[in-house]
């Protein structure tokens, strides 16, 4: 195997090889092409972006765009004029110090970030046949959301913003000036719009109290993940997302019985009306009294009567240990229940 092969090897483990990160290399991928289609002229004063789009890049690929911009006898006179910064090499200098330096002149700037976007135009194209490939194995991040997504309906553009929210959280991925994290929360929209490669209108639809993201109260109002679903995506519990909302009714239960007429009266036709649900069509009762009154003693007895099981809503979230009355809680808990 001669030099070549063996580099272009190196390069596709490291960008595609076993235990990469498909899921999260994809979004990043996509977010840092998005930017290089509406970026023009600009660059940025942090050298985060400037790894960002290196980080994907292969070696062969950056030294072919680096020659065409600015080629190798220019590159020697300008370091022998001693007039101006030597130019970084392929060989001698990391890969982003090359995107750096092209990236101070307008011109060269200009000619980058356009052969930047057609490689990671490519890249990405690339990264969709990989994740479509049967019975890959998947990262842990990419099943926790796609429990998110069978969980609460998420379509693709709800898992984009979710994932471009998440990366920029974590610091998973760092696109510099660009990154939403990088902004207050008045600007934050407008950098995810921009990774996300749509418009601030359509972001800010996206994300208005009647769509599943913030009915389901999965990001606050800062634009940043809830602490629950943070947790669980940050892999920090075991527990399935799902368990993190109801609890299960253990222990003694009084016998139907004890109700009396209550139960006579009424108990016939809520179990008639129980038997009647399907999944399509769920069922939603109101059990009212004061504190006390046994509201939740009937509801374990009539489920224990039917041969079923009893859960409770979770009122709070153990694994961040915080109190979450929130309507945004309950019809996420809602939600998950009727799954």
């Amino acid at each position: 195997m001669n030099k070549a092969s063996t580099i272009a090897k190196v390069e596709h483990e490291r960008l595609f090889g076993e235990g990469i990160d498909l899921f999260k290399n994809y979004y990043s991928v996509l977010g840092i092409r998005n930017i290089l289609n509406v970026i023009g002229v600009r660059t940025s004063n942090d050298g985060d972006w400037f790894r960002a789009v290196a980080e994907f890049v292969t070696a062969e690929e950056l030294s072919e765009l680096y020659d065409k911009i600015l080629s190798p006898e220019n590159r020697c006179n300008i370091a022998s004029s001693h007039t101006r910064r030597t130019p970084p090499e392929i060989n001698d200098d990391d890969p982003d110090d090359i995107v750096a330096y092209l990236s101070r002149n307008p011109i060269h700037r200009r000619k980058m970030w356009r052969g930047m976007a057609q490689i990671y135009e490519k890249r990405l194209e690339e990264y969709k046949a990989a994740l479509a490939v049967p019975g890959r194995r998947k990262s842990a991040v990419e099943m926790r959301f796609d429990e998110l997504r069978s969980l609460f309906s998420l379509d693709d553009r709800e898992i984009h913003a979710l994932a471009a929210i998440f990366l920029s959280q974590t610091r998973r991925a760092d696109y510099g000036d660009f990154d939403i994290n990088r902004f207050n929360s008045g600007e934050k929209l407008s950098a995810l719009a921009r990774i996300m490669g749509i418009l601030d209108v359509e972001a800010a639809a996206l994300l208005s109290d009647d769509n599943n993201i913030r009915k389901y109260g999965l990001v606050d109002t800062d634009l940043d993940l809830d602490r629950t679903f943070l947790s669980y995506l940050c892999g920090i519990s075991s527990k399935p997302l799902a368990e993190r909302f109801w609890t299960r009714c253990e222990g003694e239960v009084l016998p139907w019985n004890f109700h009396g007429k209550l139960a006579e009266k009424h108990g016939e036709v809520l179990k008639q009306m129980i038997r009647a649900k399907t999944k399509e069509n769920g069922l939603s009762v109101i059990l009212y009294g004061v504190p006390g009154s046994g509201k939740t003693s009937f509801a374990a007895s009539l489920a224990a009567d039917m041969g079923k099981k009893l859960y409770f809503i979770a009122q709070n979230d153990e694994d961040t240990r915080r109190m979450n009355y929130s309507p945004a809680f309950r019809y996420a808990a809602l939600a998950v229940a009727q799954k």
